[in-house]
């Protein structure tokens, strides 16, 4: 397919994502509130953190408080279907959503700058079931679709895929997956990347175009569903798959720099593009221009300026090197796990570092640049990766997916064998 074709293919994609999107938004606010308000009044958590039971600080019920009451309360009642579709009313944190139930109808506030999509299934989920019940939904979406990815990695490398599932002991992943706003990115991951890893004829293993279309859906759908929560896995964790499979399975294609860097653009493309649409969408509908909003919160976020939108009041300069080192310190017991890996087998690693330099250096460009795309993100997003770095921290799970691979298998010539 021709440069053109696939451009064209690549935008008439968008446009029906979109367009799938703000009709979905639609539909499910058309679910009546008096049902999922009383469950929301029976199961919703007191307070806004609690400490977590698995020892990885404390959980996100600010988030999921705020999610589970999207499109209910006073301020969504006033909307018209249309506007509180896209003008995302919510009640507010926890403490809020008590102060509510306790006679205070005024508070709430419109959270435009997120489509939540998560509504699609937490609307008609709590229309019928309480937030405890949900919670039990979304841990079987997230181990169902943990089990696909690793299984297809198992495939061609059973190294890889038990990596994969230590890592997921070594980040802080198990303390958020029960909350609405965090779950989505995973089930995303893991479902899409183990999809892309499916056996393939040999006609469609030289095909790119499948590829690419896939991680331009994966950036709308993540833009879709998360809260800016760890957005990076939904690239990350694809490209590692896809790596691993050409190192490890001799009939599959090597992903090289180019294309990594292609898949890369067009994740962070497709994420953009629907971030920017709903910001255009809600200021449409409040008669105001996006621009000043959209620079407020980039600033904010990669901390340089201040202004108006910071977290509860939060604005600090932050460096680069904070922010890598005070998202590795939530991740103190994987650190300590793979330290000792790293000790136990130093023998082989250092045989298979020295053999791969000896024949070019470029053969651990690839592994060591998926290795450091977290520690780039933190860098760049430092501010807002400071603030939240207790669930933030869950970006090094790919990270250490890459070096426990490398670790308990070094001896091929890409530095892991299957």
């Amino acid at each position: 397919m021709g440069f053109i074709a696939s451009l064209k293919r690549l935008l008439s994609v968008a446009i029906l994502m979109l367009a799938g999107m703000c009709t979905a938004l639609v539909l499910v606010n058309l679910i009546p509130n008096d049902r999922i308000m009383s469950h929301l009044r029976s199961s919703m958590s007191a307070t806004n953190y609690q400490p977590s039971q698995l020892g990885f600080g404390k959980v996100d019920f600010w988030g999921e408080c705020s999610a589970a009451s999207m499109g209910v309360g006073t301020k969504a009642d006033e909307l018209p279907l249309v506007a509180r579709s896209f003008l995302s009313p919510t009640i507010g944190n926890c403490e809020r959503f008590q102060n509510y139930l306790g006679g205070n109808t005024s508070v709430g506030h419109n959270y435009w700058r997120y489509w939540h999509g998560y509504q699609i299934f937490s609307r008609p989920i709590l229309y019928v079931a309480n937030l405890n019940q949900v919670h039990y939904v979304l841990v079987l979406l997230f181990v169902f679709s943990a089990a696909f990815f690793a299984i297809q990695v198992a495939r061609f490398s059973r190294a890889c895929s038990w990596s994969f599932v230590i890592a997921l002991f070594c980040a802080p992943v198990a303390a958020q997956i029960t909350m609405l706003p965090h779950f989505m990115v995973w089930v995303l991951a893991f479902s899409i990347g183990g999809w892309l890893l499916r056996p393939a004829s040999r006609a469609r293993a030289e095909e790119l175009d499948g590829e690419y279309l896939w991680f331009l859906v994966l950036g709308m759908l993540c833009c879709f569903f998360d809260l800016f929560t760890v957005p990076l896995i939904t690239l990350t964790v694809p490209l590692l798959g896809l790596y691993w499979k050409g190192e490890c399975d001799s009939g599959s294609r090597k992903l090289t720099l180019r294309s990594m860097l292609i898949l890369s653009t067009l994740w962070l493309a497709g994420y953009s593009i629907c971030w920017a649409t709903k910001w255009l969408i809600a200021g449409a509908i409040l008669g105001k221009g996006a621009a000043t909003e959209i620079s407020n919160v980039i600033q904010h976020r990669i901390g340089v300026g201040s202004g108006p939108l910071g977290d509860e009041g939060q604005e600090f300069s932050v460096s680069a090197a904070a922010s890598i080192l005070d998202n590795a310190r939530q991740c103190w017991p994987g650190l300590l796990a793979i330290s000792g890996l790293t000790i136990a087998r130093i023998r082989p690693i250092t045989a298979a570092v020295r053999s791969n330099m000896r024949r070019s250096s470029s053969t651990l460009a690839m592994p060591l640049m998926l290795f450091l795309m977290p520690l780039v993100w933190l860098a760049i997003v430092k501010q807002h990766s400071m603030w939240h770095a207790w669930f933030v921290a869950r970006i090094y799970f790919s990270s250490f997916a890459m070096l426990i691979a490398f670790i308990l298998a070094p001896q091929s010539r890409s530095g892991i064998q299957a």
